[in-house]
């Protein structure tokens, strides 16, 4: 798992690992920023539950890595993660 193979690095270099992953994926930054609504309109049902687990999946990787580097911030990034945004 992907923070198994990060455990042994301090929090400013995971974050600098994290920040190099995201670095070339400008598409992915752009679909996870996209109302869910949207993406529901112009997506096949099938697609959209291909979409969701591995949205789902990569949520709860990405919040053990928080809980493992961040754990004294935890409840406060979680509580940002999944906090519906207000426009």
């Amino acid at each position: 798992m992907l923070r198994d193979d990060f455990s042994s690095l301090t929090k400013e270099a995971f974050a600098s690992k994290l920040a190099d992953t995201l670095a070339d994926r400008e598409v992915l930054l752009k679909i996870c920023a996209m109302n869910l609504y949207e993406i529901e309109e112009n997506s096949r049902p099938e697609r959209l539950v291909d979409y969701k687990q591995a949205f789902k999946e990569s949520l709860e990787i990405f919040c053990g890595c928080l809980r493992q580097f961040f754990s004294d911030s935890f409840p406060f990034c979680m509580a940002f993660i999944l906090m519906p945004i207000q426009r």
